[in-house]
């Protein structure tokens, strides 16, 4: 949090592996009582990653309605429904925009192919970081190989 605090004006201040903006993180922060001073390691990311994903889970009986929650916390994830389907939530701001598409979205959240859904039952443990992103490239390969995929880099805020 003092890290993006000394940002100061800076397009993004999303940290780590799950890209947490600052107020986001300050909200999780004062929600759930977590020690400022804890360490912003791997364990701690996945438990804000489960806890934001926790804030979904009322929704999880309609995957439409879940993975339209689950986009306005993670722009690089596309909206299932609504004028701007396939778009993030959060398009053009700050160079965001979805890097998938939503046939893929929503093969994760039912299942095929993925395992979102049983993060907010298991714990980020479920399936890694590391395995999401092994994942999701396998996805954009797939896209290539189709010729259906856009420019795609797993670095953001690059293009």
């Amino acid at each position: 949090m003092a890290w993006q605090r000394s940002q100061g004006k800076v397009i993004s201040t999303a940290s780590g592996a799950y890209q947490i903006i600052q107020k986001t993180l300050r909200g999780l922060v004062n929600k759930y009582g977590i020690d400022r001073h804890a360490l912003f390691d791997r364990q701690m990311q996945d438990h804000l990653a489960d806890l934001l994903l926790l804030e979904c889970k009322a929704r999880r009986n309609n995957v439409v309605q879940y993975g339209n929650c689950i986009a306005h916390i993670w722009a690089a994830l596309p909206l299932l429904s609504g004028p701007d389907v396939g778009k993030s939530a959060y398009d053009g701001i700050a160079g965001n925009r979805a890097l998938t598409t939503t046939k893929n979205f929503m093969a994760m959240l039912q299942g095929d192919g993925g395992q979102l859904t049983q993060l907010v039952d298991g714990g980020a443990a479920v399936l890694s970081y590391r395995a999401r992103v092994a994942q999701m490239q396998a996805e954009i390969d797939a896209e290539r190989e189709l010729g259906q995929a856009a420019v795609w880099n797993m670095r953001p805020y690059s293009n």
